[in-house]
């Protein structure tokens, strides 16, 4: 569950997990489009999945608003996510199948907005029991 506020004095909308307490701003990290050099995609609490290269959560929709298939790539990043957090707590959780999953997508991404020369990563969440045995890829 999200609690939002604003913070009068910097005027900076804010959203709290009240599961993980995380900070971030609401509707996702909105920059500068040409500020965007690296996109990581990495599973994370509060619906949490796609990253700049300061490791801030971004909005996807917001960097590429011209490109109509990423609104529907980051519809299914959000599902994903969830599929994380709803099971987070599991220890027979699919980690192969959510990581094929996550790869598919990264690579969707990657070639939707290849043109743009902006790199994209995977890397596992840190709740993964196996992360220490993936790396962080970049995908081609």
């Amino acid at each position: 569950m999200l609690m939002r506020l604003t913070l009068w004095e910097c005027r900076v909308d804010i959203s709290i997990c009240s599961k993980c307490a995380l900070y971030f701003p609401s509707s996702k990290r909105k920059m500068p489009k040409d500020h965007l050099t690296k996109i990581k995609i990495m599973a994370d609490y509060c619906d949490a999945y796609a990253w700049d290269q300061e490791g801030v959560c971004i909005g996807l929709s917001y960097n590429f608003p011209e490109r109509e298939v990423i609104a529907q790539i980051e519809k299914e990043l959000e599902e994903w996510s969830g599929w994380f957090m709803s099971n987070d707590e599991d220890l027979n959780f699919p980690w192969d199948d959510f990581h094929e999953k996550g790869l598919a997508l990264a690579k969707r991404l990657k070639e939707a907005i290849r043109d743009t020369g902006v790199p994209v990563f995977y890397e596992p969440p840190f709740e993964d029991p196996n992360r220490m045995n993936h790396e962080v890829l970049e995908i081609e």
